[in-house]
């Protein structure tokens, strides 16, 4: 090939090259910024969708919070305890029924009121959040909390067709029930008075001896505070409701001070157990406590948990 033809090929490839560059380029940024934007736009919806859990998490906890009120004031009002806790709640907190009449406290507060309101956030950031609630569940997760579990679907797409979520999630949440009424205390006491939750302060330690002689008073606290311990033999919360006063892995207990039941008008039945679950299931307390009440009786196998091992005796 002579010089002027290889010239020519020369300079037919630069601008084959530049033509390329030129026409080229502008698509290759064109495709990177698209990609750019559709990186940004899968980070949002990432970040909306972590926000979509938290509040529907907040959902649920409000909503079944509310439930627990009103099935508790259900109780006030009837006087009767409920025949399925389980069911009773996810009527509640599903429906904002209970027994099939409209709860006040439910007004707007079910958990799909709040699935709706969620839904409905989501179409001001161009998103659409379809959330589908299959069921709820409660339990006593612990002692002192109780545990709601919702199963839900959620389908989740941005409105250009740009990303898409699509997952099954169970979401949780932990109810304290410090400060909630014990239903036994209102059902048996026919509503004249109530027993808030409260943990005691004395756990293991409600008696000591002091100088010459056995020091009670934090006993003595503890029933007319009657506060509560954790104790595996006791019903726990949820069971109250139900008045099923078995035993549980997560139960509960407290001390029934007499003297206020029978300040108000209410027989007392002296001759049982003041734990509140031996009470109301009329379980003899033959031991007398010394330094107490005459109406203070436990049973044998409370003696140890209220440390009067060596205070009690049958009289």
């Amino acid at each position: 090939m002579n010089k002027k033809g290889m010239f020519f090929t020369l300079m037919t490839t630069a601008f084959l090259i530049i033509f390329v560059f030129i026409f080229m380029v502008p698509g290759y940024r064109r495709f990177g910024e698209r990609m750019v934007a559709i990186e940004m736009r899968v980070e949002s919806m990432n970040d909306f969708i972590k926000d979509l859990k938290r509040d529907t998490s907040r959902g649920l906890y409000i909503s079944s919070f509310r439930a627990l009120m009103a099935l508790e004031g259900h109780i006030i009002q009837e006087g009767e305890f409920l025949d399925d806790i389980e069911k009773s709640f996810r009527e509640a907190v599903l429906n904002g029924t209970i027994n099939n009449t409209n709860s006040t406290l439910m007004l707007f507060s079910t958990f799909p009121d709040w699935i709706e309101n969620i839904q409905g956030k989501a179409e001001k950031f161009n998103i659409q959040a379809n959330i589908t609630l299959h069921d709820v569940y409660i339990s006593q997760d612990d002692p002192w909390n109780i545990k709601v579990s919702g199963n839900l679907t959620f389908s989740i797409r941005d409105i250009t067709n740009l990303a898409s979520w699509d997952m099954n999630e169970t979401i949780n949440a932990s109810i304290s029930i410090i400060g909630f009424e014990d239903p036994l205390y209102i059902v048996y006491t026919y509503g004249r008075t109530t027993n808030l939750i409260n943990k005691t302060p004395f756990l293991g330690n409600y008696t000591y001896v002091s100088g010459d002689g056995w020091n009670v008073s934090r006993l003595l606290k503890e029933v007319d505070e009657s506060y509560y311990k954790p104790n595996t033999n006791a019903p726990d919360f949820l069971m109250r409701f139900e008045n099923d006063l078995g035993a549980s892995p997560n139960g509960i207990e407290s001390l029934v001070n007499l003297k206020k039941l029978s300040d108000l008008g209410l027989e007392i039945d002296i001759g049982n157990s003041i734990v509140d679950y031996c009470y109301w299931d009329g379980v003899d307390g033959p031991y007398r406590v010394n330094f107490t009440p005459s109406w203070f009786m436990l049973d044998n196998a409370h003696r140890a948990g209220y440390n009067v091992t060596g205070l009690s005796y049958i009289p």
